[in-house]
């Protein structure tokens, strides 16, 4: 019985899903009847209109172009305060891989959280995001989107739950060993299945059991986190838009350097080794 109630309650939430997806890819002014971000699968919030991306950058080759296995952490410099984020490769290569190239091409910096939901999430990585008007943000990326990594059976999902969401369009990498979505988890934001860009957000709640193979997890939270709550204790409009700007004004990439004898070195930032590099070819 409590099986049954708990799959009713699931097919629930993916009628939710379904229908706040399609809502949410409308402008604040003609979205009114449903607040964006007030129900859970509402997360979603990639470009209806990429063309307003103030940013595209290629889509990188994910094997070759971003080095994964040097990667140390992120920092998330904002005018709150820093938050350390260690990324997880083996979970989700390819976002990872998007993200420090988005990264280290300065793509977000500048960018805002653009919706903050109390007991919920952060969300941030829109370019629109950048300028004073926010009524666009949410709508924007980097000018395409990638497919999801999710294994959804290390999630715990039934084959039931995993057959629902296949139909609604989720295709699911089973290699792949997942992390649940709790707080302090990294995630991507998305517009329903295979529609990330560059919009993600932080779990600020203590479980999200509903969005779980829904959202590729791909980092934590490893020092910051009373930055987070901070931020998630700023007043926000109806929208979930903060009534004060919270900036990230830089995204720094730490990396582990490789010793001589193969062991690991001192971990230094890309800013760290280009500017080296340059310092290097002056001398010279």
């Amino acid at each position: 019985m409590f099986a049954s109630r708990r799959n009713f309650l699931f097919l629930v939430g993916i009628l939710i899903f379904a229908l706040v997806a399609v809502g949410c890819i409308k402008t604040n002014s003609d979205a009114t009847s449903v607040k964006p971000g007030k129900l859970p699968g509402s997360l979603g919030s990639l470009p209806a209109d990429e063309e307003k991306s103030e940013e595209e950058v290629e889509l990188p080759d994910f094997t070759t172009d971003v080095n994964l296995e040097t990667l140390d952490q992120v920092v998330l410099k904002t005018n709150r305060g820093d938050i350390s984020l260690k990324l997880f490769p083996e979970a989700a290569p390819k976002t990872v891989a998007n993200f420090v190239r988005l990264a280290e091409q300065d793509f977000y910096d500048g960018v805002k959280f653009h919706r903050v939901i109390k007991d919920f999430m952060l969300q941030a990585g829109d370019p629109n995001s950048k300028d004073d008007n926010w009524s666009d943000d949410g709508q924007g990326g980097p000018g395409y989107k990638f497919e999801d990594e999710i294994n959804p059976r290390s999630l715990g999902l039934t084959d039931e739950q995993i057959l629902t969401l296949e139909q609604i369009g989720y295709a699911y990498n089973y290699e792949l060993e997942s992390h649940k979505m709790v707080r302090g988890k990294l995630a991507m934001a998305n517009s329903g299945p295979n529609t990330n860009g560059s919009q993600f957000f932080i779990v600020t709640v203590e479980a999200t059991p509903w969005l779980d193979g829904r959202h590729t997890v791909f980092g934590e939270v490893v020092e910051g986190m009373d930055i987070v709550d901070a931020i998630e204790a700023v007043a926000t409009n109806e929208q979930d838009h903060p009534k004060e700007d919270v900036v990230i004004k830089d995204i720094v990439v730490v990396r582990t350097e490789q010793g001589d004898e193969g062991g690991e070195g001192e971990a230094t930032s890309t800013e760290e080794t280009e500017a080296t590099s340059t310092e290097e070819e002056t001398s010279n």
